[in-house]
Protein backbone atom coordinates (compact mmCIF):
# COMPACT_ATOMS: atom_id res chain seq x y z
CA UNK A 1 0.00 0.00 0.00
CA UNK A 2 2.72 2.46 1.00
CA UNK A 3 4.74 1.88 -2.15
CA UNK A 4 2.26 3.95 -4.18
CA UNK A 5 2.83 6.99 -1.97
CA UNK A 6 5.53 9.63 -2.56
CA UNK A 7 8.25 10.50 -0.06
CA UNK A 8 9.41 13.87 1.21
CA UNK A 9 12.76 14.42 2.93
CA UNK A 10 12.56 18.14 3.62
CA UNK A 11 15.45 19.03 1.32
CA UNK A 12 15.62 22.40 -0.42
CA UNK A 13 15.15 20.60 -3.73
CA UNK A 14 11.92 18.91 -2.58
CA UNK A 15 8.63 20.33 -3.84
CA UNK A 16 6.02 20.38 -1.02
CA UNK A 17 3.10 21.26 -3.31
CA UNK A 18 3.90 18.39 -5.65
CA UNK A 19 4.29 16.07 -2.67
CA UNK A 20 0.79 16.87 -1.44
CA UNK A 21 -0.68 16.53 -4.95
CA UNK A 22 0.97 13.12 -5.46
CA UNK A 23 -0.03 12.02 -1.96
CA UNK A 24 -3.68 12.85 -2.64
CA UNK A 25 -3.53 10.96 -5.93
CA UNK A 26 -2.21 7.92 -4.10
CA UNK A 27 -4.86 8.16 -1.40
CA UNK A 28 -7.60 8.06 -4.03
CA UNK A 29 -6.53 4.48 -4.73
CA UNK A 30 -6.63 3.43 -1.06
CA UNK A 31 -9.94 2.33 0.42
CA UNK A 32 -10.09 0.75 3.88
CA UNK A 33 -13.37 -0.39 5.36
CA UNK A 34 -14.18 1.49 8.52
CA UNK A 35 -11.86 4.43 7.76
CA UNK A 36 -12.93 7.71 6.18
CA UNK A 37 -10.84 9.42 3.52
CA UNK A 38 -9.88 12.03 6.12
CA UNK A 39 -8.69 9.38 8.55
CA UNK A 40 -6.69 7.58 5.87
CA UNK A 41 -4.84 10.76 4.92
CA UNK A 42 -4.03 11.60 8.53
CA UNK A 43 -2.73 8.09 9.22
CA UNK A 44 -0.70 7.66 6.03
CA UNK A 45 0.87 11.09 5.55
CA UNK A 46 3.44 10.65 8.37
CA UNK A 47 4.80 7.58 6.57
CA UNK A 48 5.64 9.70 3.52
CA UNK A 49 7.94 11.96 5.56
CA UNK A 50 11.57 10.95 5.88
CA UNK A 51 14.68 12.20 7.67
CA UNK A 52 14.40 15.84 8.77
CA UNK A 53 10.79 16.06 7.58
CA UNK A 54 9.87 13.17 9.89
CA UNK A 55 11.74 14.83 12.74
CA UNK A 56 9.80 18.06 12.13
CA UNK A 57 6.50 16.20 12.42
CA UNK A 58 7.56 14.61 15.70
CA UNK A 59 8.28 18.03 17.20
CA UNK A 60 4.70 19.28 16.73
CA UNK A 61 2.77 19.73 20.00
CA UNK A 62 0.77 16.70 21.04
CA UNK A 63 -2.87 16.95 20.00
CA UNK A 64 -2.26 19.97 17.74
CA UNK A 65 -3.32 18.13 14.57
CA UNK A 66 -6.82 16.71 14.25
CA UNK A 67 -7.74 17.33 10.59
CA UNK A 68 -6.08 16.98 7.20
CA UNK A 69 -6.48 20.72 6.65
CA UNK A 70 -4.44 21.42 9.78
CA UNK A 71 -1.76 18.91 8.84
CA UNK A 72 -1.36 20.14 5.27
CA UNK A 73 -1.37 23.78 6.40
CA UNK A 74 1.36 23.13 8.98
CA UNK A 75 3.36 21.20 6.39
CA UNK A 76 3.21 24.01 3.83
CA UNK A 77 3.93 26.68 6.43
CA UNK A 78 7.10 24.78 7.28
CA UNK A 79 8.32 23.89 3.81
CA UNK A 80 6.73 26.65 1.74
CA UNK A 81 6.99 29.75 3.96
CA UNK A 82 5.82 33.22 3.00
CA UNK A 83 9.34 34.19 1.94
CA UNK A 84 9.39 31.40 -0.66
CA UNK A 85 5.96 32.39 -1.92
CA UNK A 86 7.16 35.97 -2.34
CA UNK A 87 10.22 34.78 -4.24
CA UNK A 88 8.11 32.62 -6.57
CA UNK A 89 5.66 35.47 -7.17
CA UNK A 90 8.59 37.66 -8.12
CA UNK A 91 9.85 35.04 -10.58
CA UNK A 92 6.39 34.75 -12.14
CA UNK A 93 5.84 38.49 -12.40
CA UNK A 94 9.29 39.07 -13.91
CA UNK A 95 9.11 36.17 -16.35
CA UNK A 96 10.97 36.70 -19.62
CA UNK A 97 11.72 34.45 -22.57
CA UNK A 98 15.38 33.49 -22.48
CA UNK A 99 17.62 34.20 -25.49
CA UNK A 100 17.68 31.45 -28.14
CA UNK A 101 14.83 29.58 -26.46
CA UNK A 102 11.87 28.51 -28.55
CA UNK A 103 8.25 29.17 -27.71
CA UNK A 104 7.49 25.74 -26.23
CA UNK A 105 10.50 26.00 -23.92
CA UNK A 106 9.36 29.38 -22.62
CA UNK A 107 5.77 28.15 -22.18
CA UNK A 108 6.82 25.02 -20.27
CA UNK A 109 9.11 27.03 -18.00
CA UNK A 110 6.31 29.48 -17.23
CA UNK A 111 3.83 26.70 -16.45
CA UNK A 112 6.38 25.11 -14.13
CA UNK A 113 6.65 28.37 -12.18
CA UNK A 114 2.86 28.47 -11.82
CA UNK A 115 2.74 24.84 -10.73
CA UNK A 116 5.35 25.41 -8.05
CA UNK A 117 3.31 28.23 -6.53
CA UNK A 118 -0.41 27.45 -6.92
CA UNK A 119 -1.23 29.85 -4.08
CA UNK A 120 0.51 32.82 -5.72
CA UNK A 121 -2.75 34.75 -5.88
CA UNK A 122 -2.22 35.53 -9.57
CA UNK A 123 -5.37 34.70 -11.51
CA UNK A 124 -5.36 32.94 -14.87
CA UNK A 125 -6.04 36.10 -16.87
CA UNK A 126 -3.07 37.87 -15.33
CA UNK A 127 -0.92 34.78 -15.82
CA UNK A 128 -1.58 34.83 -19.56
CA UNK A 129 -0.79 38.55 -19.75
CA UNK A 130 2.43 38.08 -17.79
CA UNK A 131 3.56 35.32 -20.13
CA UNK A 132 2.80 37.31 -23.28
CA UNK A 133 4.50 40.39 -21.85
CA UNK A 134 7.65 38.35 -21.19
CA UNK A 135 8.04 37.14 -24.77
CA UNK A 136 10.55 38.77 -27.08
CA UNK A 137 9.27 41.05 -29.84
CA UNK A 138 9.65 38.48 -32.61
CA UNK A 139 7.63 35.92 -30.68
CA UNK A 140 4.95 38.47 -29.83
CA UNK A 141 4.61 39.25 -33.53
CA UNK A 142 4.14 35.57 -34.33
CA UNK A 143 1.57 35.20 -31.53
CA UNK A 144 -0.45 38.11 -32.89
CA UNK A 145 -0.19 36.70 -36.40
CA UNK A 146 -1.46 33.35 -35.14
CA UNK A 147 -4.44 35.16 -33.61
CA UNK A 148 -5.30 36.61 -37.02
CA UNK A 149 -5.58 39.88 -35.18
CA UNK A 150 -4.35 40.83 -31.74
CA UNK A 151 -3.60 38.72 -28.69
CA UNK A 152 -5.40 41.35 -26.62
CA UNK A 153 -8.70 40.17 -28.13
CA UNK A 154 -8.31 36.74 -26.48
CA UNK A 155 -9.73 35.85 -23.08
CA UNK A 156 -7.73 33.72 -20.64
CA UNK A 157 -9.11 30.41 -21.87
CA UNK A 158 -8.55 31.25 -25.53
CA UNK A 159 -5.04 32.49 -24.80
CA UNK A 160 -4.16 29.29 -22.96
CA UNK A 161 -5.45 27.16 -25.84
CA UNK A 162 -3.47 29.26 -28.29
CA UNK A 163 -0.25 28.96 -26.29
CA UNK A 164 -0.69 25.19 -25.91
CA UNK A 165 -1.21 24.81 -29.65
CA UNK A 166 1.76 26.99 -30.53
CA UNK A 167 3.96 25.12 -28.05
CA UNK A 168 2.98 21.77 -29.57
CA UNK A 169 3.71 23.06 -33.07
CA UNK A 170 7.09 24.58 -32.27
CA UNK A 171 8.19 21.49 -30.36
CA UNK A 172 7.28 19.37 -33.37
CA UNK A 173 9.30 21.63 -35.65
CA UNK A 174 12.26 21.40 -33.30
CA UNK A 175 12.15 17.59 -33.58
CA UNK A 176 11.72 17.62 -37.34
CA UNK A 177 14.42 20.24 -37.98
CA UNK A 178 17.03 19.93 -35.19
CA UNK A 179 19.69 21.68 -37.26
CA UNK A 180 17.53 24.56 -38.41
CA UNK A 181 17.60 28.03 -36.93
CA UNK A 182 15.07 28.82 -34.20
CA UNK A 183 11.82 30.17 -35.60
CA UNK A 184 11.92 32.84 -32.92
CA UNK A 185 15.23 34.32 -34.00
CA UNK A 186 15.16 37.19 -36.44
CA UNK A 187 15.36 35.73 -39.91
CA UNK A 188 16.78 37.47 -42.94
CA UNK A 189 14.21 35.69 -45.04
CA UNK A 190 10.74 37.18 -44.73
CA UNK A 191 9.32 34.26 -46.71
CA UNK A 192 10.54 31.87 -44.00
CA UNK A 193 8.68 33.74 -41.26
CA UNK A 194 5.60 34.05 -43.47
CA UNK A 195 5.61 30.31 -44.07
CA UNK A 196 5.77 29.58 -40.34
CA UNK A 197 2.93 32.01 -39.62
CA UNK A 198 0.79 30.39 -42.30
CA UNK A 199 1.51 26.95 -40.89
CA UNK A 200 0.37 28.12 -37.46
CA UNK A 201 -2.82 29.62 -38.84
CA UNK A 202 -3.79 26.40 -40.58
CA UNK A 203 -3.22 24.32 -37.46
CA UNK A 204 -4.85 26.52 -34.83
CA UNK A 205 -8.37 25.21 -35.35
CA UNK A 206 -7.38 21.55 -35.06
CA UNK A 207 -7.75 19.49 -31.87
CA UNK A 208 -9.23 22.39 -29.86
CA UNK A 209 -11.38 19.98 -27.87
CA UNK A 210 -8.29 18.09 -26.72
CA UNK A 211 -6.52 21.26 -25.65
CA UNK A 212 -9.61 22.55 -23.88
CA UNK A 213 -9.68 19.41 -21.75
CA UNK A 214 -5.99 19.83 -20.95
CA UNK A 215 -6.62 23.45 -19.98
CA UNK A 216 -9.36 22.38 -17.57
CA UNK A 217 -7.05 19.80 -15.97
CA UNK A 218 -4.29 22.41 -15.54
CA UNK A 219 -6.74 24.90 -14.08
CA UNK A 220 -8.06 22.43 -11.49
CA UNK A 221 -4.58 21.26 -10.54
CA UNK A 222 -2.98 24.75 -10.27
CA UNK A 223 -5.94 26.46 -8.55
CA UNK A 224 -5.19 24.74 -5.22
CA UNK A 225 -2.42 22.47 -3.91
CA UNK A 226 -5.08 20.18 -2.46
CA UNK A 227 -7.24 19.61 -5.55
CA UNK A 228 -6.86 16.56 -7.72
CA UNK A 229 -6.75 16.52 -11.53
CA UNK A 230 -10.11 15.94 -13.19
CA UNK A 231 -9.01 12.47 -14.32
CA UNK A 232 -8.97 11.28 -10.72
CA UNK A 233 -12.32 12.76 -9.68
CA UNK A 234 -15.10 10.33 -8.77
Amino acid sequence: MLNILPTFHGLSSDDPNMHIAEFLMGCKNILVRGFSAESIKLRLFPYTLKDQARRWLLTLPSGSISTWAQLSENFLNKYYPASKTLDMRTQILSFAQKPNKEFHEAWERFKELIRKCPHSGINTTDQMHIFFRGLNMTTKTLVNASCEGSYKDKNAQEACLLFEKMAADTQQWAVEQPQSRSVFEMSNSSSYVTAQIEKWRKGLTQNLTCYYREYQVHRLLYSSPYKLPVAFAT
